[in-house]
């Protein structure tokens, strides 16, 4: 139909239908539309430069169509519109909720994206955005969420993106960023999540994140940054999550880490930190991951861990920690290569959840503890490698869920026991370079 005949309309829907072909340029003679639903089609081309014209605009759906190409400009000037939806074409989607996640857009984002200052959600994800992010972005005072995750930008990080005071989540991950982070960010006293995760992100952590004491996830890994974790990271009471992994930060793990009670999930693996496990680690009960691998931590295992009621994993591997084999009650416990010297303890087998064991790498001394008898849940125990002694434990034939055993380099000796036959679950069974005599089972045959 000629658009030219309905110069009153304001509400125009024709989603879900079969429509193809292009969106006519003449739509932009509705200059009283205020709402425009096209959503749910099969319209290709790109969007006409005359949707400019429709400055009554609120609503506008153009997703789930197959439209491709740039976002025109011309969008920057429905300054009255509070939702955008372009998703799930090969082009653009939902502003106050503006949303182009999930599609193939590329090029740089327009300046004009800037003019929105209606905008409360800006969603750029997943698409092929490069160059830098613009500064004019910092002008959308009402925002309170920004993703440009999963895009090529490059460049350093606005420092004005610090003026967004109404921002709640922030979500810049895996580009390519480079330079420090923001000072300006600690301005950001409202953010609950800050992701800038799989950058090239460099420089030190900025005492100054301790401002953001709203936060309950904070992802800076996968980055270059380096020097130490500020002791401000205890003012984040509320943190959650924590992942600094795959950086290049050092020295000591801060006493003030004891003071992110509701911390669930901790990770600093793949850094260079050195120093003593903090023993108010056992502060954080709510723990369920934690992760130090790949550091150079030493001293003991803090016997505070016995606290850590909640935790399902926790990964030491990697490091120079000696002393005795403090397990906690947890489904997976990683510690090999180390320098635990002591025996196993007996009360590992208290760790009914237990699932995963590997203190593989060490030099751990004396008998596998009978005990082990009791981890029912055990599908994979690794202890080669070390200086363990005396025979195979009858008990290990009640593991039944054992999938992986490896025993091998060790100075185990006497007879493999029959009760290994039980293992029927088993795939992979070392016991090499052992001192282990007598005929091949028949049950293992």
């Amino acid at each position: 139909f000629a658009f030219s005949s309905f110069p009153h309309l304001v509400h125009l829907n024709l989603s879900f239908n079969i429509l193809f072909g292009i969106i006519p340029p003449q739509i932009g003679n509705l200059s009283n539309l205020q709402y425009l639903d096209l959503g749910s089609n099969q319209l290709s081309g790109v969007i006409p430069l005359e949707i400019g014209h429709l400055n009554q605009l609120r609503i506008l759906y153009f997703d789930v169509n197959q439209l491709h190409g740039s976002i025109p400009l011309e969008i920057g000037q429905l300054s009255l519109i509070n939702v955008l939806a372009l998703c799930h074409n090969y082009f653009v989607c939902n502003l106050a909720n503006f949303y182009l996640n999930n599609n193939s857009l590329f090029n740089s984002i327009p300046l004009v994206l800037g003019n929105l200052n209606s905008l409360s959600t800006m969603d750029l994800s997943q698409n092929q955005f490069s160059g830098s992010i613009p500064l004019s972005l910092g002008n959308l005072s009402n925002l309170d969420k920004l993703y440009l995750y999963s895009n090529s930008f490059s460049g350093s990080i606005p420092s004005i993106i610090g003026n967004l005071k109404s921002l709640l989540q922030l979500d810049l991950s895996e580009n390519q960023l480079i330079g420090s982070i923001p000072l300006s960010f600690g301005n950001l006293s409202s953010l609950t999540l800050m992701s800038l995760f799989n950058n090239s992100l460099s420089g030190s952590l900025p005492p100054i994140l301790g401002n953001l004491k709203s936060l309950s996830a904070l992802g800076l890994h996968i980055n270059q940054l380096s020097g130490v974790i500020p002791s401000s990271i205890g003012n984040l009471s509320s943190l959650r999550a924590l992942y600094l992994y795959n950086n290049g930060l050092y020295s000591f793990v801060p006493e003030e880490i004891r003071y992110l009670t509701s911390l669930s999930e901790l990770e600093l693996c793949t850094n260079h930190l050195s120093g003593v496990i903090p023993h108010s680690i056992g502060n954080l009960t709510g723990l369920l991951l934690l992760n130090m691998c790949e550091n150079h931590l030493s001293g003991p295992i803090p016997k505070s861990f016995k606290n850590l009621t909640s935790v399902e994993r926790v990964l030491l591997n990697q490091n120079n920690l000696s002393g005795k084999v403090n397990v906690p009650k947890l489904g997976t416990f990683i510690i090999s290569v180390n320098n635990i010297s002591e025996s196993i303890p007996p009360e590992i087998g208290d760790s009914p959840k237990l699932q995963v064991l590997d203190l593989s790498s060490n030099n751990i001394v004396g008998e596998i503890p009978v005990q082990l008898g009791k981890l029912f849940s055990l599908n994979k125990l690794i202890l080669n490698l070390n200086q363990l002694s005396g025979g195979m434990p009858l008990e290990l034939g009640s593991l039944i869920e054992l999938q992986y055993l490896d025993l091998s380099t060790n100075k185990l000796k006497s007879s493999i026991p029959k009760s290994i036959g039980n293992l029927l679950r088993l795939c992979y069974l070392d016991l090499s370079n052992n001192q282990f005599g007598h005929k091949i089972l028949v049950e293992l045959e």
